[in-house]
């Protein structure tokens, strides 16, 4: 059973998709690419208040014991425009449930039940997502057998994750205006997936797209699997050659 963790504060990142989150990860890091303590990065993040910060460091960001690191979703966040594929790619960082090393139980273990509602629930066997199981009552009867928590924290955490969908533009009736190509921004979340991979500890080479494969990484992003592992193969040899996470170094 899994415990919901800070994602039952009031959430309130406004009407504009996942801009606010966007812009607490350049304030936090000082907008350089360089790891910087939990408690700096929350004194420097200036976008949001003390409960929303929480939510962003824990659901959203690299932790690496006390610190805070760089991935690719930092990256985006400090050297390119706000954007939609900013908003799917940082939903993916979501719904991947790795939020690094070094956190107390308490923290991993809040972070996974979306990667299982998306995988185990939300995806079809080719990866795309049915849409019509992201309601009120499919998720509350998955938080119900899944999720240690007083009734009224399981309603918070649904109501905030429901919302968070979308603020990304996806509803049980679909995608609405905002479907994008994955060309556009499945390179970047592969990217953010084996960075966090490297922080726990799997090695630069073809071991980290055997772990994507393990962890049905097509489902998470709900994306068609021949198109999402096409793109994957293309983009190993790239994610390899530029250092991996090292490249922050």
């Amino acid at each position: 059973m899994q415990s919901p963790g800070s994602f039952t504060k009031n959430l309130g990142f406004g009407d504009a998709g996942l801009a606010l989150v966007y812009r607490a990860m350049s304030s936090g890091f000082e907008h350089e690419l360089a790891p910087i303590s939990r408690k700096r990065w929350r004194l420097a993040c200036n976008a949001l208040d003390n409960d929303r910060q929480l939510v962003v460091l824990n659901f959203f960001l690299c932790n690496d014991g006390d610190n805070v690191v760089p991935d690719e979703l930092v990256r985006l966040a400090l050297q390119t425009p706000y954007s939609p594929t900013w908003d799917r790619t940082a939903l993916f960082t979501l719904n991947l449930g790795q939020p690094g090393v070094g956190l107390r139980m308490g923290i991993r273990g809040s972070t996974a039940w979306a990667n299982e509602f998306i995988r185990n629930v939300v995806a079809t066997a080719d990866g795309t997502w049915d849409y019509s199981k992201i309601d009120r009552g499919t998720f509350d009867r998955f938080l119900e057998v899944n999720m240690h928590a007083t009734p009224k924290s399981r309603t918070k955490v649904r109501s905030n994750y429901l919302y968070i969908l979308e603020l990304c533009g996806i509803t049980p009736r679909r995608l609405l205006s905002r479907e994008l190509d994955p060309e556009t921004w499945v390179p970047s979340a592969l990217y953010v997936a084996w960075d966090r991979y490297m922080i726990c500890g799997v090695q630069l080479d073809l071991s980290l797209l055997a772990a994507a494969i393990r962890d049905e990484l097509h489902k998470v992003a709900g994306v068609e699997v021949g198109t999402f592992w096409d793109i994957a193969n293309r983009e190993i040899g790239n994610y390899i050659a530029s250092g991996g996470i090292r490249r922050f170094d």
